[in-house]
């Protein structure tokens, strides 16, 4: 019998919460990675292996 989804039980704005969509080793070890886990730290976190193709 698979399981319905009906919705998420948080929101974009529910505190203490992240919404990941997908699954890869990459966001896990992200996840993993960062002592706290705000949105903006996850994505400087992530781009900052491309700063060596900027400038």
């Amino acid at each position: 019998m698979a399981l319905e989804t009906k919705g998420f039980p948080v929101t974009k704005l529910t505190k203490n919460v992240a919404m990941v969509s997908g699954d890869s080793p990459s966001i896990l070890s992200q996840l993993f990675k960062l002592e706290e886990l705000t949105p903006t730290k996850m994505m400087v976190e992530t781009l900052a292996k491309y700063d060596k193709y900027i400038a």
